[in-house]
């Protein structure tokens, strides 16, 4: 069990979860833009007479989506109830750097930063914020050293507990990125990285995972 009592569905019970197939085919035959993205992973909870999905599928160009379907049991209706973006900006809430799994996230952050400045204790953590994002939760890190600031975007998988560092740069400029078109946007990751949600990510593990059944 993990964010707002969702359970996330394993590989076996997507494969055999009649009821989830048809909330994933009602989802793409409403929104023909999703025909080709990639099926991260399925989410679901007992809602009224039926089940609430949480589809997670990933677009051609790494942009990460969630799509809501409320299927009812007795009837197999389905209906969409909307297609979000699964973004690394929005709703950001700022954490309690004392709690103590908010400094489980700062932990790994301090020991996976190529930065040398973190191999001291002549850092400051700044700010921690995170949001519900996927299966767990998306940490934001803002860490200055002198006159720079840093910024470590991590990824808490509660279905699995695993803990991935996705980015590690300046604040101003997330690092990875090969080249950007003139409003500032990456457009190529350099080797080793993958965009997801425009940002370049290494070590992406289940962002980067697609669901095959």
């Amino acid at each position: 069990m993990f964010i707002t009592s969702f359970q996330k569905l394993s590989e076996d019970e997507l494969k055999t979860d009649t009821n989830f197939n048809l909330a994933l085919q009602s989802l793409i035959t409403n929104n023909s833009t999703l025909s080709d993205a990639s099926l991260i992973g399925v989410a679901q909870k007992p809602m009224s007479l039926g089940y609430i999905y949480h589809i997670f599928l990933r677009l051609y160009n790494g942009i990460i989506v969630r799509g809501e379907v409320y299927l009812e049991s007795f009837s197999l209706k389905t209906t969409i109830k909307g297609v979000y973006d699964e973004d690394f900006s929005s709703n950001l809430l700022t954490m309690n750097q004392e709690d103590s799994s908010v400094q489980k996230i700062v932990e790994v952050v301090v020991k996976q930063a190529t930065s040398p400045q973190l191999q001291g204790e002549s850092y400051t953590i700044q700010s921690v914020q995170g949001k519900d994002f996927l299966f767990g939760k998306l940490f934001i890190i803002s860490v200055s050293y002198g006159e720079s600031e840093y910024n470590a975007y991590v990824y808490h998988d509660q279905s699995s507990e695993e803990v991935l560092m996705l980015n590690w740069g300046p604040k101003s400029q997330p690092s990875g990125c090969q080249s950007r078109d003139d409003m500032g946007n990456c457009i190529h990751c350099v080797e080793g990285y993958t965009p997801i949600n425009n940002i370049c990510t290494f070590g992406c593990g289940v962002l980067c995972k697609t669901v095959s059944f």
